[in-house]
């Protein structure tokens, strides 16, 4: 049987306004998530050198020093990271597309490069945890 795979992050989910909605909402509207991406952490992570906890907290550690803000880095990072759920979203034409693949008779999955219990989690939220086949 054929089938189709889409990735999560900004393909059916807009992970990046999330993301810069969730920092802001933590460290104000003039939070920059380029510059708090900008460090080697996530490819650390993919790296294996550092777990998904450890790369979250000393990115943000390293954040607040670059801004001069002295605020605790779990903390802060615990918030942002919780206050996510709320701005997911999906693109708009994500369901069409999935609905579109489905009535052409194919199978669906989902592949992705990030921590599974996160994307789990994030599929939950917009309600997408249910219509694939397979999820890797």
């Amino acid at each position: 049987m054929k089938g189709v795979f889409f990735d999560v992050d900004d393909t059916l989910v807009d992970y990046d306004f999330a993301a810069r909605s969730s920092l802001r909402e933590v460290l104000g509207p003039a939070a920059d998530y380029d510059a708090f991406t900008a460090s080697d952490h996530y490819r650390r992570y993919l790296a294996g050198t550092l777990d998904f906890v450890d790369m979250r907290e000393s990115r943000m550690a390293d954040y607040l020093v670059q801004i001069g803000h002295d605020g605790d880095a779990v903390d802060l990072e615990r918030r942002r990271y919780e206050g996510l759920t709320p701005f997911y979203r999906l693109f708009d034409d994500a369901l069409p597309c999935i609905a579109q693949v489905r009535a052409r008779g194919l199978r669906i999955g989902l592949i992705t490069n990030n921590e599974s219990v996160h994307q789990r989690a994030k599929l939950a939220a917009v309600a997408l945890d249910e219509l694939f086949d397979t999820i890797v």
